[in-house]
């Protein structure tokens, strides 16, 4: 039994000062998204468990891993969703934001043994936030590892409260990640060995990186369009309403495919 736990909460769009959050706050419907989401997943994966992060206070009529983040921005309020969220379950978990669609059974992602998986892109940036995506992550924890896994997702935390406004605004989730992985030189390795080096030790952790637009999980562009393959698990639309209206669109295609194979 795998977990797909999107994080979402409800914002009032007069506390955020990023002007770019703000802007896409206010025109794009995230609340629809989620429920794009939450239909794609179940097409293909009926057995598996759709969890939601958020507050206290946003209501949503999906089982919900909730957390008081009454005191957070939309980064922070992410990063403790996260954090009390792996406090709370052991076992797989994809831990994703709501602006996807799903495309096939997400077992496929824990083919092999691993306790965290990250994505990272497929040409090294010299911005170092870019290297590392924070739209997929995966959690494999078993008694053993729980704690280790927790003090991990914990450590992030702690790099993000040390940044300035600046971060904390915008980008923190992003950069907290790779400030934390690159610790142990993971990502460095990553691009030295060609993208052919996988798994890494992270403390007595096993950590794997993926890639994105190769290893199952896609980007979408503002025209609709992808790197297609069979394998492929989950599409992100990234950015404003121009790329994410494709992801409403896609969903109608897969259910009329669906339809018409049963």
């Amino acid at each position: 039994m795998i977990n797909f736990a999107p994080f979402y909460k409800d914002i009032d769009q007069r506390g955020i000062t990023h002007k770019k959050l703000k802007k896409r706050i206010g025109k794009v419907d995230y609340r629809k998204n989620l429920k794009i989401l939450y239909e794609s997943f179940k097409l293909f994966n009926p057995n598996n468990n759709f969890i939601i992060q958020t507050d206290n206070t946003t209501e949503l009529p999906y089982t919900c891993n909730r957390s008081d983040l009454s005191e957070f921005n939309l980064m922070e309020s992410l990063i403790v969703a996260n954090l009390d969220y792996v406090k709370n379950h052991v076992g797989k978990s994809i831990l994703v934001g709501v602006d996807n669609v799903v495309l096939n059974s997400v077992d496929t992602l824990f083919d092999e043994e691993f306790d965290l998986g990250f994505y990272c892109l497929g040409e090294k940036n010299d911005d170092e936030k870019f290297n590392l995506s924070n739209g997929v992550v995966l959690v494999n924890s078993n008694n053993s590892t729980h704690d280790q896994i927790v003090n991990f997702f914990n450590e992030r935390h702690k790099i993000y409260q040390g940044y300035d406004k600046k971060y904390k605004s915008w980008w923190g989730d992003m950069l907290s990640l790779n400030h934390l992985v690159s610790r142990k030189n993971i990502i460095e390795e990553f691009y030295a060995s060609g993208k052919q080096k996988k798994i890494y030790d992270f403390d007595g952790l096993k950590i794997k990186i993926f890639e994105v637009n190769k290893d199952y999980y896609k980007w979408v562009d503002s025209t609709g369009s992808y790197k297609k393959d069979d394998s492929d698990v989950i599409l992100d639309f990234p950015g404003d309403n121009s790329v994410k209206q494709h992801a409403e669109i896609i969903l109608n295609k897969l259910k009329e495919e669906t339809t018409s194979r049963s």
